[in-house]
């Protein structure tokens, strides 16, 4: 606080004068030390009969209206329950049998009515109380409070006078000042430029496992989701055929090699060819056969997951020469799927270096870099995107294909204003040209 002259008297405080008698001098003393201070706020809630202006005659220069929310009943509704009479503790609304009666001047805005009414019929609406004025006088910030001819309830109207205690709109105004100060900074200062996408991480390499020849399944221990060596055993199909038409060559063989040691008895060259072609083509279905019998081990072909094939509920299935029985991906190399959309695609090169987040990972960031961008697109989730391949930097014991995450790909410094304004910007652009005849 300081004096008219300038010099400081002590620090900023707030100087209540009241009395409970009227004529004992308020007004005087408190208008005669808002002229003797500078830098000074005068409130008079003396809202009843205000008369601090008189003595500083201030020039108004606003006015706010203040009102006190109280109840409309809307009689449509209205099952007349009396349970809004009930909860009024000042008796502002009686129900009667076929009407409800309202006395605003005995409301005090309490909202319990409108709250408590089962039927919704009660509404708020505002019913002015008086009016606070503004001005200033002298360099005093003036305000009072005026309450209206014949209104009882002053609390309200003082309540918000003293709300002007302190420089107006203080939040207000800091939370623009730091609003401006925020968008000076974002226009000059610069950050990295990514490309957001959805990822997917999938094996380098995606070995197809099918069924080497039609027969029935036997014994299925693996299914998707399972690690596997090199040589375990994925499922077994059913031999018995097998064995019976292996015996059934094998006995065949015997009896063609007893034809042909006749033949060579009775030096019949003919009948020793024909025998002997009948031994080659029993050789050949034997041979045939212990190599299906050996198939009907389907081995895993590498270390890695079986990404798709869940046979043990096909026990005894039926199936076909060539039918997909598993999906076998390593884990030791991996490539990161990006879909990128449409509109950002031109902003990616190859090479371009990028990082991978992982739900299924947390807390672990795993860089890339950019090795194809697939010149084809696809929609997907209702929007146009492509299909651009990575390499991850390094692997994890931790990471499996198809594992689904988000990467983001580096691409230039630009203005952090840009960065987060330029996609507005464009699609503005598109609606105004789209629109523009």
């Amino acid at each position: 606080m300081w004096r008219s002259n300038g010099e400081k008297v002590g620090v900023d405080m707030i100087i209540s004068v009241a009395s409970g008698k009227g004529g004992t001098g308020k007004t005087t003393i408190a208008t005669s030390l808002a002229l003797s201070l500078a830098n000074v706020q005068f409130l008079d809630c003396d809202v009843e009969e205000p008369n601090a202006h008189i003595f500083l005659k201030p020039q108004i220069r606003k006015k706010i209206s203040v009102g006190i929310p109280v109840p409309e009943v809307d009689q449509s509704k209205c099952n007349y329950c009396g349970k809004c009479a009930q909860v009024c503790e000042f008796n502002a609304i009686v129900v009667l049998k076929k009407k409800v009666l309202f006395f605003p001047e005995l409301c005090h805005g309490c909202g319990g009515c409108s709250y408590i009414c089962p039927e919704r019929a009660i509404k708020e609406t505002t019913r002015e109380i008086g009016v606070i004025e503004k001005g200033t006088s002298k360099g005093i910030d003036f305000s009072h409070g005026v309450l209206n001819v014949g209104e009882p309830m002053a609390p309200p109207l003082i309540k918000q006078v003293k709300k002007l205690i302190g420089p107006g709109h203080v939040i207000m105004k800091m939370v623009s000042a730091a609003l401006l100060l925020l968008i000076i900074f974002f226009s000059f200062a610069k950050g990295t430029y990514r490309v957001t996408a959805p990822t997917t991480l999938e094996g380098m390499v995606q070995r197809v496992v099918c069924a080497p020849f039609s027969g029935y399944i036997k014994e299925a221990p693996i299914r998707a989701g399972d690690i596997v060596n090199e040589g375990d055993v994925l499922c077994l199909l059913d031999e018995r055929d097998l064995k019976l038409e292996h015996h059934k060559w094998s006995t065949q063989k015997e009896q063609f090699l007893k034809e042909n040691r006749e033949a060579m008895a009775n030096r019949d060259r003919a009948q020793v060819q024909i025998t002997k072609a009948k031994i080659d083509q029993a050789n050949a279905q034997i041979a045939l056969l212990n190599e299906q019998l050996v198939r009907t081990k389907i081995l895993a072909p590498f270390h890695g997951m079986v990404m798709d094939g869940d046979l043990s509920q096909s026990l005894g299935a039926p199936i076909e020469r060539g039918d997909v029985l598993f999906e076998v991906a390593p884990l030791d190399d991996y490539r990161v799927i990006l879909d990128v959309d449409e509109r950002e695609i031109d902003e990616i090169k190859v090479d371009q270096r990028g990082e991978l987040v992982l739900p299924s990972v947390p807390g672990e960031v795993f860089p890339f870099t950019v090795k194809k961008i697939t010149p084809v697109t696809t929609a997907k989730e209702g929007r146009n995107a492509f299909r651009v391949e990575a390499r991850l930097d390094n692997t994890s014991q931790r990471l499996r294909p198809g594992m689904e995450g988000v990467g983001k790909i580096s691409v230039c410094r630009c203005k952090l204003i840009w960065i987060w304004t330029h996609d507005m910007i464009d699609w503005v652009r598109l609606k105004a040209w789209s629109w523009w005849p």
